[in-house]
């Protein structure tokens, strides 16, 4: 009897533990368009690696879903449509995930930065963000991470202070994070012959989200 006795507290020590490793480990599931790919121009996914890399103890699951050209409006469109990634629905990976990453607009704001009404379609941008967070947050109760925009173009700074600063608004407005990434306006973070960052802008960013998070 005294021998069943410590094999099932041994038994129970291991499963306990187990479940116990397994609740701290965390679904982060990352949406956007050309930003959350890490597109450069050699198309590398270093971003991700260095990502991963230093939170391989500490997610279950990680998951990046987006394309370049990705609008805003698309992403708010796809999550109410519960489209299937991965094998599961968009809001079942919604539901499960301890932590969102919401990159997405650089490539919509390049655009916004040619047409003649900027601040009209700024605002537009601002508009549907609002309401793509609203989204996100009736199915993730958990971290959610706003990432705001650098300037890729050569267009002057305050558009991209404008769109930031609303950003900022929105995410004290609904309780998330935000993250500021202006310091990437430095050419030393850009590829050669585009507005995508090389790996040394994507490392820098990397880092900002593990030290806003983490």
């Amino acid at each position: 009897m005294k021998k069943f006795l410590i094999f099932y507290f041994i038994v129970l020590f291991v499963i306990t533990i187990t479940i116990l490793n397994k609740d701290n480990k965390e679904l982060i599931f990352k949406i956007g368009d050309s930003l959350s790919l890490s597109k450069n121009s050699f198309n590398s996914r270093s971003y991700d690696n260095y990502f991963k890399d230093y939170l391989k103890n500490k997610f279950e699951d990680y998951i990046v879903y987006g394309y370049s050209n990705y609008r805003i409006g698309e992403l708010k469109r796809d999550i109410s449509d519960n489209i299937i990634i991965n094998n599961r629905p968009i809001q079942n990976i919604l539901i499960k995930s301890d932590l969102v990453i919401i990159e997405i607009g650089i490539d919509e704001l390049m655009y916004a930065l040619n047409v003649l009404e900027k601040y009209e379609y700024l605002d537009g941008m601002i508009n549907s963000m609002e309401e793509l967070i609203k989204l996100i947050k009736k199915y993730c109760k958990e971290k959610i991470l706003l990432v705001g925009y650098y300037n890729p173009s050569n267009e002057d700074d305050k558009y991209i202070e404008y769109i930031n600063n609303k950003y900022f608004e929105l995410s004290k407005k609904y309780n998330i994070y935000y993250l500021d990434i202006t310091e990437l306006n430095k050419k030393m973070y850009f590829s050669s012959n585009n507005h995508y960052l090389n790996d040394k802008g994507y490392n820098w960013l990397n880092t900002q989200i593990i030290k806003t998070i983490y």
